[in-house]
C-alpha cells in the first residue's frame, strides 16, 4: 500500500494554490494588454490619482478643442467660399459700369444696371448665408438674417435720395455714400445683425482664431454701395 506523507499533501495544495494563482494573474494581466486598463487602478498608481486625474482632464480639453476646430473649420470654409462669391459678383460688373458713362446705347446701359440690380440683390443673399441654422455675417445674432433684402434697402435708399433732393449723379451718388457709411441708415436698416461679433474660438492651449467679419464689415459696405447705385439705375432714380 502507497503511503502519502503530510509533506506530500501539503506540497500537492501548494502547486494547486501557486498554479491557480498563476492562472488568475496571467487572466488578469491578458485582459489589462487587450483593453490598456488595468484591473485594479489604485493599485496600479500606487494610490496617486493626481497624475491621472490631469491626463484625463487634458483629454477632455484636447476633445472639446477637436470639436471646436471642427465647427469653426465649417463656418470658416462657409465664410470663404461666400466672400469669394461676392468677390467674384462685384468684379465681373465693376468693369461694365465704368463703361456705362462712354456709351450712348441705352440697351446697354439698361442691360448694365439690369445686371447690377441682379448681383446687388446675390451679395445680399449671400451675406446671409447660414451654417447649421447659424448665420455667418451677423455676429452674434446667429439666429437671425445679417442684412435686409434688396427691395428694403433700395427703397429706403429711394426716400433718402428723394428727402435730400438729390437730382445729379454726383448728388446721389453723395447720398449713397452718406446712407452705407458708419452712422447712416445702413446701421439699422441695412444690416440688422447683431453690433457685436462675439469672441474668439479657442483652438488650442494660448491659440484662438478671431471671429468672422460682420456684413457691415467696411469692406463690404463698399461693394454693396456701388452695386446699390447700377441697382438704383436700373429703377429709374436717375
Amino acid at each position: 500500500m502507497t503511503v502519502t506523507s503530510i509533506g506530500d499533501l501539503a506540497q500537492s495544495f501548494r502547486l494547486r494554490h501557486d498554479n491557480s494563482r498563476l492562472m488568475g494573474e496571467l487572466s488578469r494581466l491578458s485582459g489589462e494588454l487587450s483593453s490598456g486598463i488595468a484591473s485594479n487602478l489604485p493599485q496600479h498608481l500606487n494610490g496617486d490619482f493626481l497624475s491621472f486625474t490631469g491626463f484625463e482632464r487634458g483629454l477632455k480639453r484636447a476633445e472639446s478643442y477637436l470639436t471646436a476646430i471642427g465647427e469653426k473649420k465649417m463656418e470658416v470654409d462657409a465664410a470663404q467660399s461666400a466672400l469669394s462669391a461676392i468677390q467674384s459678383l462685384a468684379q465681373e460688373i465693376s468693369g461694365t459700369l465704368l463703361t456705362v458713362p462712354d456709351t450712348a446705347a441705352a440697351t446697354l446701359v439698361d442691360a448694365a444696371t439690369r445686371d447690377a440690380s441682379g448681383r446687388f440683390s446675390a451679395v445680399l443673399g449671400t451675406l446671409n448665408t447660414q451654417v447649421g441654422g447659424r448665420s455667418l455675417f451677423a455676429g452674434v445674432g446667429t439666429d437671425g438674417q445679417a442684412v435686409s433684402d434688396s427691395q428694403t434697402i433700395l427703397s429706403a435708399l429711394e426716400l433718402a435720395i428723394a428727402s435730400a433732393g438729390a437730382a445729379t449723379a454726383v448728388e446721389v451718388e453723395a447720398v449713397v455714400a452718406v446712407w452705407f457709411g458708419p452712422g447712416g441708415d445702413f446701421d439699422t436698416l441695412g444690416y440688422v445683425g447683431a453690433p457685436f461679433s462675439g469672441t474668439a474660438t479657442g483652438i488650442a492651449e494660448g491659440q484662438s482664431l478671431e471671429p468672422l467679419p460682420r456684413a457691415d464689415d467696411p469692406r463690404l459696405r463698399a461693394v454693396l454701395s456701388g452695386l446699390a447705385l447700377g441697382a438704383l439705375l436700373d429703377r429709374g432714380t436717375l
